[in-house]
């Protein structure tokens, strides 16, 4: 299991980038449950929030999940990894990091803040 970023590309968008810390600590403690139940009810509260999908990149990896959401003038996409490894070998559970892409102008602005919301509410969730 990996804390690396894969860098790997998701067919429509540019990327990838790696996760805020804030998001990938939050989401990769031994307490955090994530499901996708948890991550689309957090998503909800943030603005902009378009859905979830089980995105395949181009090596192949079929993703955990997928949030999307709308900026003003594009997309962004924040993929989340399989989290199997329990002994946490590496310090991660995860199989490699959280990746963010984008399509359309997205600025490095709106990456942070929408990773930020997201990291909130899933913290509280």
């Amino acid at each position: 299991m990996s804390k690396e970023l894969a860098r790997v590309k998701l067919a429509g968008y540019d990327g990838p980038i790696r996760a805020a810390v804030s998001l990938q600590e939050v989401c990769d403690t031994p307490e955090s449950k994530l499901s996708g139940t948890v991550l689309e009810d957090a998503s909800k509260g943030v603005p902009g929030f378009k859905g979830r999908t089980r995105p395949i990149t181009q090596d192949g990896y079929r993703w955990f999940w997928a949030l999307h959401f709308a900026t003003p003038r594009g997309e962004l996409a924040i993929l989340f990894p399989w989290g199997q490894d329990w002994e946490r070998r590496d310090g991660s559970r995860f199989d490699r990091a959280i990746a963010v892409y984008s399509k359309g102008e997205v600025t490095q602005t709106e990456v942070l803040l929408f990773q930020v919301l997201l990291a909130l509410k899933l913290a509280t969730a």
